[in-house]
């Protein structure tokens, strides 16, 4: 839990050094399991080598802690499974790929303020393979990278605000969304 009053930094190096190269360098705060952040304090995460935040499992988010995350090489939040968010703050900036990234799994957020703003090639702010159901929440989202041809899809690939390759499913909330860029 980050705790109330208190202002947390980590930040990883730009490379990794394993001695029998079997560990996992992901992002700067990683696990292979589940992470459950909590608290009402602030967490700042800088992903100078990939991920921000990357799990093999999945990511919830269950209190009114702010998640400032201030640069990432690759995805700021990557999980394999899925992410919920209850509540809280999440600033995302700078990051080299998408905002919140499920790889395999679903998005629900349930409430919280989102500002997420993502400027590279075909990029996304809220990317899920599952569906993305948004029941609450303030969000401002900017997506400004060019589009690319991709060649494992065999079309192009173009910055987004929100993207599924499931259904999307808008219950309540305010979605100030911009996309920019050559498609």
């Amino acid at each position: 839990c980050v705790a109330a009053g208190t202002t947390n930094t980590l930040s990883d190096a730009e490379n990794y050094t394993s001695a029998d190269d079997t560990e996992d360098c992901k992002g700067c705060l990683f696990s292979e399991g589940q992470i459950i952040l909590c608290g009402t304090g602030t967490l700042n995460v800088t992903g100078n080598y990939k991920h921000a935040i990357a799990t093999d499992d999945f990511l919830i988010i269950n209190q009114a802690l702010t998640l400032n995350i201030k640069g990432s090489v690759k995805d700021a939040v990557h999980t394999n499974d899925y992410i919920v968010v209850e509540a809280g703050t999440t600033n995302i900036i700078n990051c080299g790929a998408d905002g919140l990234q499920s790889d395999e799994g679903a998005i629900q957020i349930n409430g919280g303020t989102f500002d997420i703003t993502t400027t590279a090639t075909a990029s996304k702010c809220i990317k899920a393979v599952g569906d993305i159901v948004i029941n609450g929440g303030d969000f401002t989202l900017t997506a400004s990278g060019n589009g690319e041809w991709d060649s494992t899809e065999s079309d192009y690939s173009n910055a987004a605000c929100i993207k599924t390759s499931g259904s999307l499913t808008i219950t309540s909330g305010t979605i100030t969304a911009t996309a920019t860029g050559t498609a």
